[in-house]
């Protein structure tokens, strides 16, 4: 797990992450242990380095870009042999509906199994507040509005 505070690697730890690496917002990212799977929600000035940390066959995939879309040296890509994979599960659900539905029947199986941390609770009279709470990286897991 890459987080960028202390607060936040030891929710990921507590989570059952195996390696967990603090790097400021701002920060360079310190050294990375090689990985298997990078499950990147953030993009921009961490796709190089996670792709860099990628052991060979592994996978990044890119699960959205909050921090910007990245230039990508696919001539690394190809020496390191590792995969991009683009994950959209709306989109594929829209493309083919049964594979939707059974990949959603396997979440919904493994729902129980999930404990979400929840870092923030908040009326939706509060909602801009946090929303702004997530925008500044204070939250440390997810947060609820309630209606």
């Amino acid at each position: 797990a890459l987080a960028s505070t202390a607060a936040k690697a030891a929710a990921a730890a507590a989570a059952g992450a195996d390696d967990v690496v603090v790097a400021a917002r701002a920060a360079p990212l310190p050294a990375l242990p090689p990985a298997d799977l990078v499950f990147d929600p953030i993009g921009g000035r961490l796709t190089a380095p996670l792709l860099a940390a990628l052991a060979p066959g592994g996978r990044y995939l890119v699960v959205g870009f909050v921090g910007g879309i990245a230039e990508v040296d696919f001539a690394s890509v190809a020496r390191c042999q590792v995969e991009i994979v683009g994950v959209r599960a709306g989109e594929y659900a829209r493309r083919d509906p049964a594979g939707g539905a059974a990949n959603l029947a396997e979440i919904d199986a493994l729902a129980p199994c999930l404990v979400p941390h929840i870092g923030l609770r908040a009326p939706l009279a509060a909602a801009r507040d946090a929303f702004a709470v997530m925008a500044e990286g204070r939250l440390t897991g997810k947060a609820v509005v309630d209606c």
